[in-house]
């Protein structure tokens, strides 16, 4: 009977040895998507701010381009690794949308949700976070990987 319950809580700690490893792992695997999902948007806009600056060069004024061509990033076009397989690439503003420096909705809650918004009119690249936080948790992540200070989901602040 003494060998079974030894047994017994050797299994135990082993599960929960085998548990703290798992959530380790899986802690580290979200972080490193979120910081290359954070590199990728500054990727995505230094490539822009390139377009733009070749476009335009020595006329002295600054002008985006009206839509983003996938082959400038050749075979490694950036990625929202926060969002699941399936969603668009980028969605371009709309004109009556040119004064945002954010989308209208932040969170990628449908499939046809771009994991990234273009406005050509500013030159501003965003990547969308996932629809299933929380929306503290979803501003958070969002201004981690934008590098921006919005407060909430709702608000359209200027930075």
């Amino acid at each position: 009977m003494r060998i079974f319950i030894d047994i017994l809580i050797a299994l135990m700690i082993a599960g929960i040895l085998a548990g703290a490893v798992v959530l380790h792992r899986t802690k580290q695997e979200k972080q490193q998507k979120i910081e290359t999902t954070r590199i990728e948007v500054r990727r995505f806009q230094r490539q822009l701010m390139l377009k733009a600056a070749m476009a335009q060069a020595g006329l002295g004024i600054e002008s985006f381009p009206d839509t983003v061509d996938p082959t400038w990033f050749g075979e490694n076009f950036p990625k929202n690794l926060l969002l699941s397989e399936g969603h668009p690439w980028v969605e371009i503003a709309a004109k009556g949308e040119r004064t945002l420096v954010h989308p209208i909705d932040p969170t990628a809650s449908e499939m046809t949700d771009a994991q990234f918004w273009y406005n050509p009119y500013l030159g501003i690249v965003r990547a969308r976070v996932p629809a299933d936080l929380s929306d503290a948790k979803a501003v958070e992540l969002y201004n981690t990987i934008n590098e921006t200070e919005l407060v909430d989901l709702f608000s359209r602040s200027p930075n």
